[in-house]
């Protein structure tokens, strides 16, 4: 079927082309890559690098020489030997950080008469300043000299999520791209910008360490919003044009029986006390929250089972959990009644993950499992399913949207049902009330 650009794409890619280090913002699943390969072709550039997560090379190599008609060279090894006669290199963030790091900036040192083009896919990943992968992007000062970023015509950020947790998580971009902007607003220094976005407290994550300075949730979302959308002019799309309707609910399967010393813990805490010790991984009196965590979701598998077991009678379906021990027990029970399931977590190889991905969009399958923070977000899924179930909750609104989204999103045609497997619980309460909160957070600063 031969593709066609929607008319977001078609202006979102016009501007790209012409306003230089526009970064494009846009909600999953509204086709940034195809806009990004359309403005690269606009602004008549001879060559490219696209980093991005592992699993995403494929579909890369791919929709670039589909669309661009180029020589497209992907990058999986150290040892792999750069293509100068290829258009376009796809590389994983991680190898572009480590062994591939010197040969990617010397091959694209400037060429006189040549323009090209820095592609970062869920640029969200180059959060955190010190990581490998950011140096190498943005230098080691984060300032641009030194990094990829300098040696391109034009260089663009490409996430649903540019926040994935609190506003700190745009300073990296900010201070690398566009320093000028942040010196507005006095918060050139890492410091001076946490002070003025973000809300800090001292925090005791263990009885044996001493107290420090933690970041506890965002602040000054007009502003934030006014940088990203009238000073850097970032783009922001909420949704592609003419989805079906997203249709969401919570489903109370039976809970099953949770181990007697995790309830009675759970029971003496309040909520804010809940929350704390799930976000800050905080074990007191020998209990580690993350083995509650995974107990009520645990308690959830088997009262859950009949109703996946109807939903992949209709189409495949994507389940999404967060620890691998659950989803272990969710492949062991839709298993054990007859489903064709796959599961895609930690150390999921990527030619196997591919393998998956082809077959779940051919219907070959029932069901993936998901481990949610393993998956690709460049994932395209919605070929025959329409349906995402929620079976392990996360208090950070990211993971869960970046998850549905491998389903709901362009090219989509039916309409889309967003399940969570929740309970009365009082953690799984709490972690919902959270994932609200956050959203509205983000929802103020990012539109």
């Amino acid at each position: 079927m031969t593709k066609t650009l929607m008319d977001i794409q078609i202006e979102d890619s016009d501007r790209l082309a012409s306003e230089g280090d526009l970064p494009n913002f846009s909600l999953a699943g509204t086709g940034k890559t195809l806009t990004s390969l359309e403005a690269f072709k606009k602004a008549g550039h001879s060559r490219g690098l696209v980093l991005g997560p592992a699993i995403s090379l494929q579909m890369w190599q791919e929709e670039s020489e589909e669309w661009l008609g180029c020589k497209t060279q992907v990058l999986r090894k150290g040892s792999d030997m750069i293509d100068k006669s290829a258009d376009l290199i796809v590389a994983p963030y991680d190898l572009a950080g480590g062994s591939q790091r010197r040969a990617l900036y010397k091959h694209f040192s400037p060429q006189v008469g040549e323009t090209s083009a820095l592609i970062l896919d869920e640029s969200d990943r180059l959060r955190r300043a010190t990581s490998n992968r950011a140096c190498a992007v943005y230098g080691v000062a984060t300032d641009g000299a030194g990094g990829f970023a300098e040696n391109f015509s034009q260089v663009w950020h490409m996430t649903g999520n540019p926040v994935y947790r609190f506003h700190d998580d745009l300073w990296p971009m900010l201070h690398a791209m566009y320093p000028d902007v942040l010196a507005k607003y006095h918060s050139l220094e890492y410091n001076q910008f946490v002070r003025n976005f973000c809300v800090c407290k001292m925090k005791q994550f263990n009885p044996k360490m001493q107290p420090k300075m933690t970041i506890i949730r965002s602040q000054g979302e007009a502003i934030i919003h006014h940088i990203l959308y009238d000073q850097i002019k970032a783009i922001r799309r909420l949704e592609a044009t003419d989805l079906p309707e997203l249709v969401t609910q919570r489903l109370y399967p039976k809970l099953g029986v949770i181990p007697a010393q995790y309830a009675k813990y759970v029971n003496k805490m309040s909520e804010q006390e809940l929350l704390k010790a799930l976000v800050t991984d905080n074990k007191d009196g020998g209990i580690d929250m993350q083995h509650v965590w995974q107990a009520v979701a645990l308690a959830k598998v088997k009262g859950a089972s009949e109703y996946l077991e109807d939903c992949c009678k209709q189409a495949p379906v994507l389940i999404g959990v967060w620890h691998n021990s659950v989803g272990q027990a969710y492949y062991e029970e839709l298993t054990k009644i007859g489903l064709k399931v796959r599961r895609v977590y930690g150390a999921t190889p990527d030619r196997e993950r591919e393998e998956i991905r082809d077959l779940f969009n051919a219907g070959s399958i029932d069901a993936i499992i998901g481990q949610m923070q393993a998956m690709g977000v460049s994932w395209n899924l919605q070929k025959a399913s329409h349906r995402v179930v929620i079976a392990q909750d996360h208090f950070s609104p990211s993971v869960i949207e970046q998850f549905y989204k491998r389903v709901f999103r362009k090219g989509q045609q039916n309409k889309t049902y967003l399940d969570f497997l929740t309970s009365q619980h009082p953690l799984d309460k709490v972690i919902e009330k959270v994932r609200l909160s956050r959203q509205r957070s983000q929802e103020k600063s990012l539109g």
